[in-house]
């Protein structure tokens, strides 16, 4: 069931409830701390991440991604770029501190 089938199925005053808490939830994910990542991406998909100190594995990432590309003729605007995850979701996608991307 989707979010949205979910709160259609929700009273006037469950939706209430369920506002004050989201705002709750999100003021609480606000105040994490937040790591930085790595992102191997076109314009349209991410193909990895990686962890704040693999900066050159990220790199070398790309670039095997770019010789590959350019075999098949098939040219992306393929970039390299950070973002911060709060550390729940940082968490998430690094179980067990995984390197080399996922």
């Amino acid at each position: 069931m989707s979010t949205d089938e979910f709160l259609k199925g929700l009273n006037y005053g469950q939706l209430q409830y369920a506002r004050r808490r989201c705002d709750e939830l999100i003021q609480a994910k606000n105040k994490e701390a937040k790591r930085k990542v790595w992102v191997v991406s076109d314009t349209d998909i991410k193909y990895k991440y990686f962890q704040e100190d693999e900066y050159v594995c990220a790199a070398e990432f790309l670039l095997s991604l770019a010789r590959k590309n350019a075999e098949e003729g098939d040219i992306e605007d393929l970039e390299l770029s950070s973002e911060f995850l709060m550390k729940s979701e940082w968490d998430e996608m690094f179980p067990n501190n995984e390197r080399g991307g996922v």
